[in-house]
Order: C-alpha cells, then sequence, then structure tokens
C-alpha cells in the first residue's frame, strides 16, 4: 500500500465532493504505521473576519507542508492559494474544475470567466493535473488555457438496488415531473439559466401533469414562477434520499438549461429510468446520449411536447443502462485513483 500522504482542499458538501473524498480515504486511509493518509481541510472564512481567513490560510499551509499531494476541488480562489503554496513547498497538485469557473455566460450573470481570471490562469499553469467531468469542460479549459494535462473523468452514480425499479415496480412511476435546480436571487440568473422559465411555462401546457422543482428557491423567484404556472410545486432543499424518491417515481426528468458541464442531477434520474427531456447543450449530449428527448432551448412548446411524449414513449431501461454501463461511480473510482498514483 501507498504510505504517500492527501490533502483534499475543498468548501463544498456536495454529493460528488464527498464521493471523492470517500474514494480518497478508502484507497489511501493509512500507511504501515496506522497513520492517516488523508487529511480534508473545509476552505471556509473567505468571506469571514480577516482573522478566520488567516487561521484557515495558515491551516492550509501546515496541511499542504505535511501532504505530498494537495488535491483540490473546483478552480476558485481556494485552488490559487492551494498551487500557490503547494509550489513553494515543492508538493504535486490537482486540481478538479467543476465547469463553473471556465464558464462566461453574461446575460445570466453566470461564469466565473466574467471576473479576474488572473487567479484562474495561474492556477491552470501551475497545478501539476487538471481534471474536470466532462469533454465538454475540457474543451472550454482548452479555450482559455490550452494544455495537454487537462484528464476527463466523468461523475459516477452509486448503484444501489435500493432504488432500481425492475418490471414489478411499474406502477410506482406517476405523472411526475421534476426537475433539480435552484430558484435564488432575482439578480442572480442561474435560475434561467437551468431554464426554470421553461419548465414553468410548459407546466402551464401540461396541466394534466404534476411539475416539481427540487433545491433551494427564494420567495421572489419562486412567485415569479408561479405567477406563470400556479401548479408548480417547491421542494425547497431536501436529503438526497429524498431526491431519490421524487426521482423513482418521476416518468420525466427535465433538465433544459443553457449549459451544464456533467448534469449528476440527470444521471441519477436516468438511474431511476426517468425519461429525461433534455437541451442539446454543454455536457448533456454525453450523458444521455440517444436516451433523451432533445429540445431547444427556451422553448416551452417543444418543451411540453417532448415532455408528452416521453410519458407516452418511455425510455426508462434505456436510460439506466446507458448509466450502469458508462457513468457509474466505480469507473470514476478506478480513473481517480490512478491519476492521484500517478501523481504520487
Amino acid at each position: 500500500m501507498n504510505s504517500r500522504k492527501i490533502l483534499i482542499v475543498t468548501s463544498y458538501d456536495s454529493t460528488f465532493v464527498l464521493a471523492d473524498i470517500r474514494i480518497l480515504k478508502q484507497h489511501f486511509s493509512k500507511d504501515e504505521s496506522g497513520e492517516g493518509k488523508v487529511r480534508v481541510i473545509d476552505f471556509t472564512g473567505i468571506r469571514n473576519s480577516l482573522r478566520d481567513v488567516l487561521r484557515t490560510i495558515v491551516k492550509l499551509f501546515c496541511g499542504i507542508l505535511w501532504a505530498d499531494l494537495t488535491y483540490i476541488w473546483f478552480g476558485d480562489f481556494r485552488a490559487f492559494v492551494s498551487v500557490f503554496f503547494s509550489r513553494i513547498l515543492m508538493k504535486s497538485t490537482c486540481v478538479m474544475i467543476g465547469g463553473y469557473e471556465v464558464a462566461k455566460v453574461p446575460q445570466y450573470n453566470y461564469g466565473g470567466l466574467l471576473g479576474s481570471s488572473i487567479f484562474l490562469k495561474y492556477t491552470l499553469q501551475k497545478c501539476d493535473k487538471i481534471l474536470c467531468p466532462s469533454d465538454f469542460t475540457k474543451v472550454e479549459i482548452n479555450k482559455f488555457y490550452p494544455n495537454k494535462k487537462t484528464m476527463t473523468i466523468p461523475l459516477g452514480i452509486k448503484n444501489e438496488d435500493s432504488i432500481h425499479l425492475n418490471k414489478k415496480d411499474k406502477s410506482k412511476k406517476e405523472n411526475l415531473i421534476v426537475t433539480v435546480a435552484n430558484a435564488v436571487g432575482i439578480l442572480n440568473q442561474t435560475y434561467k439559466l437551468k431554464g426554470l422559465m421553461t419548465f414553468a411555462r410548459a407546466a402551464k401546457i401540461c396541466t394534466d401533469l404534476r411539475f416539481v422543482i427540487i433545491g433551494k428557491y427564494g420567495e421572489k423567484v419562486r412567485k415569479e414562477l408561479q405567477n406563470i404556472s400556479s401548479s408548480l410545486e417547491f421542494t425547497g432543499h431536501i436529503s438526497s434520499e429524498e431526491v431519490k424518491k421524487y426521482l423513482c417515481k418521476a416518468k420525466v426528468y427535465c433538465q433544459i438549461s443553457y449549459r451544464e458541464s456533467f448534469g449528476l442531477a440527470i444521471a441519477e434520474a436516468m438511474y431511476c429510468k426517468a425519461t429525461p427531456v433534455v437541451t442539446m447543450r454543454g455536457a448533456i449530449p454525453e450523458l444521455v446520449g440517444e436516451t433523451g428527448y432533445y429540445v431547444p432551448f427556451d422553448d416551452p412548446g417543444a418543451t411540453a411536447a417532448a415532455i408528452k411524449k416521453a410519458i407516452n414513449f418511455p425510455k426508462g431501461q434505456q436510460t439506466r443502462e446507458r448509466i450502469v454501463n458508462k457513468f457509474l461511480l466505480e469507473k470514476r473510482e478506478k480513473l481517480l485513483t490512478q491519476e492521484i498514483e500517478s501523481l504520487l
């Protein structure tokens, strides 16, 4: 067993981040002496007091000094600081780019490249390895910083028989249309980029179907969307287990976004045999392939028609098979550990 030490730097508790932490701890957990080999630094405090920021930076420096490799989720300011210290201390770094960092969509006030790109450029230039969740994101990275050290490692779905819907379980499916997206902030236009306005307008057309938005929401955005369709339902933030329950019941999953860097919720829905109605934008086609119904972005009529078609001609078995064949967490685990081992 390799005895080298890994520091994981993040400030997010997303499902995919926690999955990587579990993978690295499982494969690089202890050395011969029984000492822990994987540590996690929750790099928060950027918007807190100066004292908190300095305390976190000192803790980060000490962690990098201890480690042989630093693995950073997202190419934000935390990645810049981590790579900067690692260069000084001559330690290896691997940065996982989420996609937002290399996006620039001014019409929706979305993307890391809308602001200064100095920190990101330094991070990409000086780190030892760049990982990304899709070929789409890889292309976006190379547009900003052409390089040969970027590798695509898709996110993965845990294979859980508990949410497998076999032939006997078809009765569990309902005329339920689900999308997962945060609907927060009128000034923050991300909810429009995620297609929630189109989702609401499609709900107004398909009055015989139940439309549910899963995710955090602000009251102003909720009112704006419900002014379009009063039947829209909002769950607010719910646990991953509750999300799975909705996905297992849904006949259709919508991700009608302007762009997606991967679309983990799509993969989870496909695994639960929900037929995807999606846009052919960003990384979505890489994930969905031929198992879904494609619609233009911001086209409520086409979206409503595709939803009705998906209800009548579901592709649930095909969607689940595609995820099992291409996007299980075991595949990500193998590729990720191989890349980490190559840097140690």
